[in-house]
């Protein structure tokens, strides 16, 4: 009884905090005793990495808590603003506490260490990307957000820093980006992913329209297929793919074909508003990109810059004219 209590409250497959690479630099010590805190003291973070909760699985979870309690405790540490008021932020174990809430409980169990800024989101990191029912959009927000933690650097210079280095390795000759980079090898390593795979499939899932964002957040729809209806820039079109592709279960092929369907055959891409907005758009796209660290992009672009020069330079026929 006590074991399924724990594999239904657990939020990881119970990975002790102990056993994180953190905790694996560290000296040996006793298992850390817990105290119960009242639920009101307990404050979640901003950064913390679950935004979203299931609620179906909420349920269910607050369902066992009213029944058996809290059996695995909450990780959480003092905070240092007002260390008279015992106040604590939680570093692990959202949904426990919401459920523990939801439950009417007073208090919980919870382990209290005193970790840095850095040690806390790593800890909940390691909590939630080792579970498998959370979204790949939390994920890559939680990564970023433990990046942004242990670099000290804005979310769009460390997307731009994997742009640099996947386009040209030989920046990493400038001894501050040879350090930032070793830190980013070390969680990555730590995390046990692939950076080079979360630079292609993951980061461009933060540019995707808030809409698709959502969904995928919610798990109704596989990154695989909304990365194809982000693609679509008219929000009506893109919504109606989009609930579509959800109310049908459809797959990538039936995602691709309600997408050319939708958006009409390639004479609809000859509106010069369009066209206008599409160049505005890749020119802005264009000055931020990485493209500019690469002796070969530079050339190729280099390439097209003057095939368009001479495409302005041809006369103009009545015939050619496009509205």
């Amino acid at each position: 009884m006590l074991q399924e209590a724990i594999t239904e409250q657990t939020e990881t497959p119970f990975l002790p905090v102990a056993l994180t690479p953190i905790a694996q630099n560290q000296k040996p010590e006793k298992v850390a005793a817990f105290r119960e805190i009242a639920v009101i003291k307990i404050h979640e973070p901003k950064w913390m990495p679950r935004k979203c909760k299931h609620l179906q699985q909420l349920e269910d979870l607050t369902a066992s808590v009213k029944k058996k309690g809290i059996v695995v405790p909450i990780l959480v540490r003092p905070l240092e603003t007002d260390s008279a008021s015992d106040v604590y932020e939680l570093v692990a174990g959202s949904r426990r506490l919401a459920a523990a809430r939801k439950a009417g409980l007073k208090t919980v169990p919870a382990i209290v260490r005193p970790l840095t800024d850095q040690e806390a989101l790593h800890h909940a990191l390691m909590e939630n990307t080792l579970r498998q029912d959370l979204s790949a959009i939390e994920q890559t927000e939680a990564i970023i957000d433990l990046l942004q933690q242990a670099l000290n650097m804005p979310q769009a210079e460390i997307i731009n820093l994997f742009q640099r280095i996947a386009h040209n390795s030989s920046v990493l000759q400038n001894n501050v980006i040879q350090r930032k980079w070793g830190t980013v090898l070390g969680i990555f390593s730590a995390l046990g992913k692939n950076w080079r795979s979360f630079r292609s499939n993951d980061l461009p899932m933060l540019g995707w329209p808030e809409d698709v964002k959502v969904a995928v957040r919610m798990q109704q729809i596989a990154p695989s297929k909304a990365r194809i209806i982000a693609r679509i820039e008219d929000p009506s079109k893109r919504q109606a793919v989009l609930n579509q592709a959800i109310n049908e279960a459809a797959t990538v092929n039936d995602i691709k074909t309600m997408r050319r369907e939708i958006e009409g055959g390639p004479n609809s891409e000859l509106c010069a508003k369009d066209l206008k907005a599409k160049a505005e758009t890749l020119w802005a796209n264009l000055k931020q990109s990485a493209v500019w660290d690469c002796p070969e992009k530079k050339e190729k672009l280099a390439g097209l810059l003057r095939q368009m020069h001479r495409l302005m330079q041809e006369p103009e026929r009545a015939d050619e004219r496009v509205g």
